[in-house]
């Protein structure tokens, strides 16, 4: 990071440098953070669509009505 204000002649402080790096350092983990969130719904959305599946497919054992056979 230093070498690209250097070379379009930025002068930069330490104190500067170091709250960029946190400023990246927390944008990351907050992209990191998203993406598992993210990640977690997906994997929940699935898992609860197989359930439904499923359970429209153990319907077929339910008779209306078949107890007076």
């Amino acid at each position: 990071m230093l070498k690209y204000f250097k070379e379009r002649g930025l002068k930069v402080s330490e104190t500067l440098c170091k709250h960029l790096f946190q400023k990246d350092k927390k944008r990351t983990y907050k992209s990191e953070k998203n993406k598992q969130n993210r990640d977690d719904r997906i994997k929940k959305k699935t898992n609860d669509r197989e359930k439904s599946i499923k359970a429209l497919s153990d319907a077929t054992d339910y008779y209306p009505g078949g107890f007076n056979n």
